[in-house]
């Protein structure tokens, strides 16, 4: 009897460490993340975090992942994949077994919301003066190491030699995310802030950015906001309409049965199948900040969001499937040893219920 107490105490023990164990892995496990509102838009976001951090590819920056942005019951930019697969290299549109359609995507291309990209000629700062084993930059990200001589892959998974240190403070309606990056073999060095504010009383966020650098090598290169704006909801359609202050031009298209283009307005021309998919170039903007702008809305529920940008528009691209309508915008940045490139973007949100 003594014998068999002993193993029951054994097992028992051995039982409620593996569930202690099982539970520190968990817990270990959960992605960091915060919240801010304004009582009127709710916003909840991924930390940047090198070991338990949601995003944590090479491709987008850290900062800013947004998992929801909520207005008056309406989501903004809840997940537009179904699910997140290492082995996929951007993602899939697919019919699922259950017969519906569902977008996997891989690691690089998981962002979330206003997930924003630096690149240098559609390639990462530095990446064409790096031999195999040798160094590059991905701004908020880090540095990174090229180990072959395969031109630059923005969906591939590049090792991260220095990820810098990154630090998030949050307020009730204001959360700031700094990366600070000192590497002195690669010679790139930077201090880069993001704010996400929502403004008081009012259906809008603003974000600004700076990034100082505190390198030897200048940072000339461009950022994109991709705008991963969902609609899960009500499905990419004729429903939606695009609008900018300037008649578009189109070029380099993907999917052009799928939409027209009439002035300044861009309008799909019938319900996205699982696998149909827009990629088309927009042009036709002047070179000031006032052409960075455009509105994206449901005509049939009221439901959008527009944009102001501060800066001139570089460049423009839409990509939109079933699930997402992104509207990929471009600036130009060039920040000499010691200087300071700043700004900023201001999203206003609205719904068929604002007065």
């Amino acid at each position: 009897m003594k014998n068999l107490f002993l193993l029951v105490v054994l097992i028992s023990n051995s039982i409620l460490c593996q569930a202690q164990a099982a539970k520190t892995t968990a817990s270990k496990s959960v992605s960091p993340s915060g919240q801010i509102s304004n009582g009127q838009v709710n916003v909840s976001f991924y930390i940047p975090d090198a070991e338990n951090g949601f995003y944590r590819g090479t491709r987008f920056d850290w900062s800013g992942i947004l998992y929801s942005l909520r207005y008056r019951e309406e989501e903004f930019y809840g997940s537009w994949y179904t699910s997140i697969d290492p082995s996929i290299h951007n993602n899939v549109q697919r019919t699922g077994p259950d017969g519906r359609g569902e977008v996997v995507t891989g690691i690089a291309s998981s962002g979330r919301g206003p997930a924003e990209e630096f690149l240098t000629n559609d390639k990462a700062l530095g990446f064409d003066d790096a031999k195999p084993g040798e160094t590059f930059l991905k701004i908020g990200v880090g540095v990174l190491r090229r180990t072959d001589d395969k031109p630059y892959d923005r969906y591939r998974d590049y090792e991260i030699v220095d990820g810098g240190k990154w630090t998030t403070k949050i307020q009730d309606d204001k959360v700031v995310f700094t990366q600070t990056l000192s590497n002195s073999e690669s010679g790139y060095g930077y201090v880069y802030t993001k704010t996400l504010y929502l403004l008081p009383g009012k259906p809008v966020m603003r974000i600004d950015h700076k990034l100082l650098n505190t390198g030897v090598k200048t940072l000339v290169t461009s950022v994109y906001d991709h705008n991963f704006f969902v609609t899960n909801n009500h499905h990419t359609g004729p429903d939606y309409i695009i609008t900018t202050p300037y008649p578009m031009k189109i070029s380099r298209t993907q999917g052009a049965d799928l939409f027209s283009v009439e002035g300044n307005r861009l309008m799909f021309k019938k319900l996205f199948s699982t696998r149909e998919m827009v990629v088309t170039w927009i042009d036709g903007f002047e070179p000031f900040a006032k052409d960075y702008t455009f509105r994206v809305e449901n005509i049939r529920t009221g439901t959008g969001y527009s944009v102001q940008g501060d800066r001139p528009l570089s460049q423009i691209m839409l990509w939109a499937i079933f699930t997402n309508i992104s509207l990929e915008s471009f600036i130009d940045l060039n920040a000499g040893q010691g200087n300071e490139e700043q700004w900023a973007y201001e999203y206003t949100y609205f719904t068929g219920t604002d007065n």
